[in-house]
Formats: structure tokens, sequence, C-alpha cells
């Protein structure tokens, strides 16, 4: 499938440009995300439209701390597989961001920031971002890249001011090329049946190990698995953007990764993962490196997460030695 986006030949770069979806049944590529059919009412309100149905993934991919709401709309239900599901023509995928005012009080409100769009449609796979106004009535396609600045209370009663950076349109690619992450059989575990009784699914899988809550009460080997396996396989695996780095991240495969020789040294330390030791271990010196060269995840989250972080370095610590 094609993925719109332009691109300046001469220089084998991308310009991010503006992305028009068309409403979700047909009609005009739409400049505004209240025209595509997605919600009923205010878009504010992220009301789901008849026939648009929501839903959530049990290990959220790190996104510099913003919330999510997800949804999707389809003709036609997806193929399930023991893994990434099969996404037919007419399936529409829908993320908002977005950073609650007061983390203490859900009624407080929300400040939307941005409603991703994947379209599948007959003329290939757009992939479109919608910016939220100040007003925060309705959002409008953009080209991406840009800055915007939040303001909130955290648990803690404290305000706090951060940047959310909303990537261009031209790096979309890079991270979904074979469309949305979380439509996969082990992050909607738990809400099967209701996506099959929707018409979002042909089938409901058995049999297949769902991901955990990695902040949740599992086992430490299996929440450091999930995390791992959702915010980094995508691209550390065979066949990804980073498959020939010398770690693969998903989950049946995370042990290969202990004692395993990074392809690059990092600070002097050429371990991916050091059992026992977290600070020599590429892996954890990546995720908490400020220089955009360093840092893991790559893309558009710039922010280190440093509740995966203990987490990670509390497994790595747990570790005995090498398989």
């Amino acid at each position: 499938m094609r993925l719109m986006f332009v691109c300046i030949s001469l220089l084998a770069a991308c310009v991010d440009e503006p992305v028009r979806v068309p409403p979700f049944g047909g009609g005009p590529p739409t400049e505004r995300l209240s025209e595509t059919g997605l919600f009923d009412g205010p878009p504010q309100l992220q009301r789901p439209a008849n026939g648009i149905v929501p839903y959530h993934v049990i290990a959220p991919l790190w996104s510099d701390g913003a919330s999510k709401l997800r949804f999707v709309a389809t003709t036609t239900p997806l193929t399930a597989a023991d893994d990434a599901w099969q996404v037919p023509t007419g399936t529409y995928l829908v993320k908002t961001f977005y950073f609650p005012r007061d983390q203490r009080d859900a009624a407080a409100g929300r400040h939307l920031v941005e409603t991703r769009v994947i379209a599948f449609t007959d003329e290939g796979t757009l992939m479109s971002t919608y910016v939220w106004n100040e007003e925060q009535t309705d959002a409008m396609a953009s080209g991406g890249n840009l800055d915007i600045s939040i303001q909130y209370v955290d648990e803690a009663g404290a305000p706090r001011h951060q940047v959310h950076h909303v990537p261009g349109t031209s790096q979309c690619n890079s991270c979904h090329a074979g469309g949305a992450l979380g439509i996969r059989t082990p992050q909607l575990d738990d809400q099967l049946d209701v996506l099959v009784a929707s018409g979002v699914v042909d089938r409901a899988p058995v049999g297949v190990e769902p991901f955990v809550d990695p902040y949740g009460a599992a086992p430490l080997a299996a929440r450091a698995a999930s995390y791992l396996d959702v915010n980094c396989a995508h691209c550390h695996r065979p066949g990804g953007d980073a498959s020939g780095t010398h770690a693969d991240w998903r989950r049946e495969h995370l042990l290969e990764n202990v004692c395993r020789a990074a392809r690059h040294d990092v600070d002097g330390h050429h371990l991916v993962i050091a059992p026992g030791k977290p600070d020599d271990s590429v892996a954890i010196i990546r995720m908490k490196s400020s220089d955009p060269f360093v840092h893991m995840p790559r893309g558009p989250s710039h922010m280190i997460d440093q509740r995966a972080l203990a987490l990670l370095e509390d497994w790595i610590r747990a570790l005995p030695g090498c398989p």
C-alpha cells in the first residue's frame, strides 16, 4: 500500500505536508476533524459516531506522558491472527492524544493535542494528523512537526508545564508502515468478544498469551517483556527499521538480548543487557540519554520514561546471569 506524503526527490528528503482524509463512508478530503464523520456531536467530546467503536490496549506505547483515546471504524471486519491483524480497505484507525488538566480529578477536563487518523482507502493508506485549536473546538489537518505547550496539575497537586511534540507527517511510515501498532491480539485480548460482536474483527483467536500491564501485578519479567515488545519491537525485530542492531525485543526473544553484544558500544559499555547491572546495559544507557542520536526510543518520543526505567532496572537487577 502507498503512503501519502510528499518527498523532494532531488534531495531524497521529505516534506511535512498536511494529509486530509475523506469522511468515513465517502466524500472529498476534509480539512477539519469535525467533517470526517467519526464523532457524534462536537468533536471535542470524543463521542464516537454510530458504527465507530472505541477500544483500548493492555500495554500503551509511551508517548511522552500523553494519554490516548482510540477508535476503529470499518466496513469489513479485520482478519484476526495470533499477533497483528490484517486491515482491509475501508478501515479508519483513530487515536487522540490528550493531557488531563488535573491528574487528580477527571472532572477537570482534558487538553486535546492531536488526533491521528490512518485511513485505508482504494487509493492507498493515508496517514493524517489533525491538530486541535486553542479553543478546543476542532482540529485541523496539519503537517505536524510542531511543539505545543501543555500545562496541567500532576498527581501531587503541583503545576506542570510540558512541550508536546507533534511529529511531522513524513515520519509516520517510520513506525506505521504496517498500520496501527496496537491492532494485535495480545494487546486486545481483554475485549476480543466485544470487538467480534461489534463487527470489528472476524473472530477471537484462542491460546494467545496476552500482554500484561507493565505497571500491574504480573511477574516482573512478564511486565518488562510487555513494555519492551510494545515500545521497541516494531523496529527491533527481523524486517524492522532497526533489525540490524543486534537486539530483538519481541517478548519471545527477550532473553536473547541478555549478554548480547551491542552493535555499537555506548560510553564504554558493550552489552545490550548486562545481568544484574542496569547502569552497564546499553539499552538502559540509551533510554536515559538526552542525546537525540543516542536516546531510545527514536522518533516522536523525546522525554525519558522514568517509570519504565525503574521497571527495567528492577528486571535487570533480578537477572541471575547469562542465559
